[in-house]
């Protein structure tokens, strides 16, 4: 399963910076038809797909990693979702959900026209006013909590 990436694209604002709220996308995704059975249904759709989204977003393509990444993110992503369980689901349930669980197709179609709807209502922020931060640094260790990325102190 090494060799397996996520198998989803989505066109991004190219000039223009933005942010979001998890409000928006999930609406997008909601209508997505659910077509796994009612007894494998450990997580809702929804918020794993918005996971593999913001996952996708931090650089990470293949099934391993999202899993990964989601994993070590499980203490933020699962109350932020209001997940019932406190872990994020196995590689094995990723690889499912983007198999069989859904249509692909529907799924960057909604995605893409979310990020577009971004891009035309999108204001450029004041440089230096937004920060986004995808990256795990800090949870790992690399950089200490609450020291900027750059910071040698």
């Amino acid at each position: 399963m090494h060799d397996i990436t996520l198998p989803f694209t989505f066109d991004l604002p190219e000039t223009v910076p933005f942010a979001f709220g998890l409000i928006a996308p999930a609406e997008h995704l909601a209508p997505l038809v659910d077509q796994r059975k009612r007894r494998g249904k450990s997580y809702p759709l929804v918020p794993l797909l918005l996971t593999a989204v913001l996952a996708r977003l931090a650089g990470y393509a293949r099934l391993e990693d999202l899993s990964d990444w989601a994993r070590l993110r499980a203490t933020d992503l699962t109350p932020l979702f209001g997940l019932a369980r406190p872990t994020m689901p196995h590689q094995a349930t990723w690889s499912r959900v983007f198999a069989h669980a859904i249509d692909l197709n529907d799924f960057e179609a909604r995605l893409t026209d979310f990020f577009l709807a971004q891009r035309q209502c999108a204001e450029v922020p004041a440089r230096g006013s937004t920060v986004l931060v995808l990256n795990g640094k800090t949870l790992r260790g690399t950089i200490p909590a609450g020291r900027p990325a750059g910071c040698i102190c």
